[in-house]
């Protein structure tokens, strides 16, 4: 499943995929989010910098890059990707 989301004054624009297992969110500013929905179903903690899973994010991004296209205004796959979200730290 696609999710994609353009400008607002509040949230980044973002591109998301979700499949059965994880879901994956890159926003404009380049921040990523990765959750892995067995162990965290609510999505608390942000994987995206675990090298453990690494691969996973990897094959999420190339899918929600190929589905979100053309991309929301004021995105892209290429913005430099900021330590905001460092992954492993609990929302909340």
């Amino acid at each position: 499943m696609l999710i994609e989301h353009g400008l607002s004054s509040v949230v980044p624009g973002y591109c998301a995929v979700r499949t059965v297992d994880a879901t994956y969110v890159r926003y404009a500013t380049g921040e990523q989010e990765l959750y892995l929905l067995g162990p965290d179903p609510y999505q608390l903690v942000n994987q995206a910098a675990n090298p453990q899973y690494e691969s996973l994010r990897q094959q999420l991004r190339a899918r929600a890059e190929a589905l979100c296209s053309p991309p929301p205004p004021g995105f892209s796959w290429t913005s430099t990707v900021s330590t905001a979200l460092r992954g492993d730290t609990p929302v909340g």
